[in-house]
């Protein structure tokens, strides 16, 4: 995995694909490449559901370093406890490289935390850069994602998850 191809618009086509104009493509490098901070982590996978031919997985991932086993069975041992409902409810699936609001609470999004601090989900820790994603997809494969890249502006946080059968 080479993360300086992310660099290039042709980095991002490998992720998604041809497309016409490489729109898509052209749209997460500009984001990409506006990030304060951004990197690519390693991505664990803590849970993953099926819920009529749709696909959940829930990830953890550490913009400051490796998570350690015990913090990503902590994690696991979390999400293990939520609702198929609050999973179906909260999974994101971006085609780009995107603002993931989620599970960065700021005073932006007051509202839509209230929904998500009355689940069991808040479990991102953004002072030590800890981050717990769900992503759905109608393709298991997609969820077979290694990598995640990530980028911080502020008080948000952009991800797009490569999986496993990315050409970079």
């Amino acid at each position: 995995m080479d993360a300086n191809k992310l660099n290039t618009v042709n980095g991002w086509k490998a992720l998604h694909g041809g497309g016409l104009f490489g729109g898509k493509a052209k749209k997460s490098l500009v984001s990409w490449q506006s990030a304060k901070d951004k990197g690519v982590a390693k991505l664990h996978t803590l849970r993953q559901e099926e819920y009529e031919g749709r696909h959940y997985a829930i990830y953890a991932f550490s913009t400051k370093g490796e998570l350690g086993d015990a913090e990503v069975k902590k994690l696991a041992d979390a999400v293990a406890e939520m609702s198929l409902g609050d999973i179906r409810y909260q999974a994101t699936g971006s085609p780009e490289f995107c603002s993931m609001h989620l599970f960065w609470h700021s005073e932006r999004n007051n509202e839509q935390s209230e929904r998500f601090n009355e689940t069991s989900i808040n479990l991102s820790d953004p002072e030590r850069g800890v981050f717990v994603m769900i992503e759905a997809a109608g393709d298991q494969a997609r969820l077979d994602a290694p990598f995640v890249a990530w980028g911080r502006n502020d008080d948000y946080l952009m991800t797009y998850t490569i999986p496993a059968s990315a050409k970079l």
